[in-house]
């Protein structure tokens, strides 16, 4: 398990070479929610992406992209489990290379509070397929606290 510290927006600037990236594929994307637990196979699905801009592993399998958005600062724990060797990256935009974040191998945890649009692509590491089970949890630390809507908004399902 990844902390992320904290998360910031940034640019990648290339010289001298062309990068050719935007080839994930996020048209069928899954929403999802805090506290939330999402089942997913990448099995027989289109490998669009090999390398992501924060990592040089090969991510040969097929991807599954999920997206949150956070429209109030939260701290959230995004994690992967699978019975085969599936990656997970975090992305701030749907583009491997520029809004890559990190890439793990089950999951990361944010130290502060975040807000806008987060990507989480599984993948296969060497070209791996299964199932597995993607968590994404809202994380509460003892002292902080919470207003009366954002309570109540926990319990809306």
């Amino acid at each position: 398990m990844r902390i992320l510290p904290r998360i910031l927006a940034f640019g990648l600037m290339v010289f001298g070479a062309s990068v050719c990236h935007g080839a994930l594929d996020c048209s069928g994307m899954v929403e999802v929610e805090l506290n939330g637990v999402y089942a997913g196979d990448n099995t027989g699905l289109p490998n669009n992406v090999t390398t992501y801009g924060c990592s040089d592993w090969d991510e040969s399998g097929g991807e599954v992209v999920y997206h949150l958005f956070l429209a109030t600062p939260s701290r959230f724990e995004v994690r992967l489990e699978s019975v085969c060797d599936l990656d997970l990256a975090i992305l701030s935009d749907c583009d491997e290379f520029l809004g890559c974040i990190e890439v793990t191998d089950d999951g990361a945890i944010t130290t502060s509070p975040q807000q806008g649009d987060f990507y989480f692509v599984v993948d296969g590491f060497e070209g791996a397929a299964c199932a597995f089970q993607l968590y994404v949890d809202d994380v509460i630390v003892g002292n902080e606290t919470r207003t009366f809507g954002e309570i109540k908004a926990l319990y809306r399902r």
